[in-house]
């Protein structure tokens, strides 16, 4: 409790004359200490119960700091701009394939005839569809495989498990298409969703379109228990100007709706590769991180107010087994966070940006923190419910 009183004072005394170049690099240096703080408590034997609530205490001072920096770079300006549109971008790739639809499977034998139908009925018939098995261990890969059988478009590969982000990348690599879509194999595509999107994107020559979702609840309880799922794929009116992507950006989060569900964006396959716009490796959450870097660095952009992904609401998915695995979930969700400002050291951005962009990353902190003090209270950080999970 004395470090938080300090941590607390100093912060208010030193903010005011401390330049903003070198608040961004103090908050990357807090955000490195905080991640080596939960990494070394994590792997300490469950015996030394004597100093944890001191490490405890240490940590939530840390993650105030890091509220307190976020809050303080963006102090002083709410303005957000209007519209710009970026330059042109790049010409159309040569391989005659419009759209490749990358499905990572993981033991999805309950849902993926349905999520399949789905693609393959699509109304843009010339697509590539990349299935990876990823280390199933039910009947998932069967399944992709009579569909194979019968649809030449679709390509199986199989591997060992590697998780969702690796998995994703594996078929971003292999994907020939114009643009990729990454489905996830428990959810469903209305079947105009890629041929309206191509069209619009090709038209337009967009890095990313974007689209709205919906969501689908597979029991009353379910509905009951996560109403905030209707709505978090919907946005409240359409952006259909096309831009760059920080001025979409910055529309989004001034209207409270810009989300990192990768499901609902359309990407250019060679701006993805310019960029090496790829997905973190070992962690969830991992479209957090993905999506942020995407739109930011995209030259033209735009959004069209149409619900053509289906978001299934089930259980044991990672949206509804929030607390069964605390400090996993907290670990990977922290480190999708602080990715953010790594990424964004160094970039010159105006002021409007940089007050968007620390906007969205003080939501993260702020959940961050609150997380993290549930488990406190849970004991979700003391002895067995300890996942020692190292931070990438």
């Amino acid at each position: 409790m004395i470090n938080l009183l300090k941590n607390i004072v100093l912060f208010n005394i030193v903010f005011p004359v401390i330049p903003i170049s070198l608040l961004k690099h103090v908050l990357i240096s807090k955000l490195s200490e905080l991640r080596q703080s939960i990494e070394v408590f994590l792997q300490k034997p469950e015996g030394q119960q004597h100093s944890r609530n001191d490490e405890l205490e240490l940590i939530s001072a840390k993650l105030s700091d890091c509220i307190s920096i976020t809050k303080n770079l963006g102090k002083g300006d709410t303005s957000l701009p209007g519209n710009n549109t970026g330059e042109t971008a790049s010409p159309k790739n040569q391989s005659g394939i419009p759209v490749t639809v990358v499905v990572p499977v993981y033991n999805v034998a309950q849902y993926l005839k349905v999520c399949l139908d789905s693609i393959v009925a699509q109304s843009l018939k010339n697509i590539e569809i990349i299935c990876i098995n990823d280390g199933s261990t039910d009947d998932s890969l069967s399944i992709i495989h009579s569909y194979a059988k019968d649809d030449d478009r679709l390509i199986v590969i199989d591997q060992s498990n590697k998780g969702l982000s690796a998995t994703r990348n594996v078929g971003l690599q292999l994907a020939k298409g114009e643009y990729v879509f990454f489905m996830d194999s428990d959810d469903m595509l209305e079947l105009n969703a890629l041929e309206f999107m191509y069209n619009e994107a090709s038209k337009l020559a967009l890095d990313v379109i974007y689209c709205d979702g919906a969501s689908f609840y597979e029991s009353k309880q379910l509905e009951e228990k996560f109403p905030l799922y209707k709505t978090m794929y919907v946005r409240p009116r359409e952006f259909s100007e096309v831009t760059n992507g920080l001025t979409l950006f910055r529309k989004l989060v001034r209207n409270k709706s810009f989300t990192s569900q990768v499901c609902l964006h359309l990407c250019k396959r060679e701006y993805l590769l310019r960029n090496n716009l790829f997905f973190p490796e070992g962690i969830l959450f991992e479209d957090i991180d993905f999506s942020l870097r995407c739109i930011l660095q995209a030259s033209r952009v735009s959004h069209r107010k149409k619900a053509f992904f289906k978001r299934r609401v089930r259980e044991s998915s990672i949206m509804t087994s929030a607390g069964k695995n605390s400090s996993r979930q907290f670990i990977d969700y922290f480190t999708s966070y602080s990715y953010m400002p790594e990424f964004l050291k160094g970039k010159k951005l105006n002021r409007r940006s940089r007050v968007a962009i620390l906007v969205h990353l003080l939501t993260y902190i702020v959940f961050v923190r609150q997380h993290f003090e549930t488990m406190k209270q849970h004991n979700f950080l003391t002895g067995k419910n300890i996942d020692t999970v190292c931070l990438q």
